[in-house]
């Protein structure tokens, strides 16, 4: 796992894959927004705090059980003062604004691989995965105009909030079936998937 406060956002993607378990056999891995990996967009102040953990079991001799947990926590903090001096041809002005914006992102993630051999011919694997997200910004701001006696001319206070929550389950269910003629087999794939957004 990591946290820090030193306005070090994430990790890289070796790092990243190693917490979520590595790349599967016949598979990949999932990157999106959530994900604490360093894209060198470092304006603000964040807090980052992540980490993951792997669970591997070998049931029977016929039977496997892989899991992998990964939690990630980005709490980012921009403030922002401008001061501009503005020239027309007959008149000056300005322009003054002061933000605090506060981005905070959740997640959780969990996978789960049952692979099962029936037999010398048959097997079945089940995979399902589990994201939750919760999402929070939070900006205020104030912009005036001023005339050049800096006498106020206008001002603005704004205030934006927005929650976001998102759930989304996936579980695929592959049957296998190899033929008595060498290099013939034969599978099918059933899914299951819930998004919630």
């Amino acid at each position: 796992g990591m946290a820090n406060n030193i306005n070090n956002q994430g990790c890289s993607f070796e790092e990243y894959v190693g917490v979520t378990g590595g790349m599967s056999r016949g598979g990949g891995i999932q990157i999106d927004g959530d994900s604490p990996i360093n894209n060198g967009n470092n304006t603000g102040f964040t807090n980052t705090y992540s980490g993951g953990l792997n669970y591997t079991n070998t049931l029977s001799k016929n039977t496997e059980l892989n899991g992998s947990y990964f939690y990630s926590l980005l709490d980012k903090q921009t403030d922002r003062t401008l001061f501009r001096e503005n020239f027309l041809a007959d008149r000056t002005f300005f322009n003054t604004e002061d933000s605090k914006q506060n981005n905070r992102n959740l997640s959780h993630r969990l996978n789960v691989v049952l692979d099962h051999k029936i037999d010398s011919f048959q097997s079945l694997k089940l995979t399902s995965r589990v994201t939750l997200r919760e999402s929070n910004t939070l900006y205020e701001g104030e912009t005036s105009t001023l005339n050049a006696d800096y006498s106020p001319s206008n001002s603005n206070i704004r205030t934006n909030t927005s929650q976001g929550a998102a759930t989304r389950l996936t579980n695929d269910l592959l049957l296998r079936k190899r033929l008595a003629k060498p290099g013939r087999s034969y599978s099918t794939n059933f899914s299951f998937n819930l998004n919630n957004d």
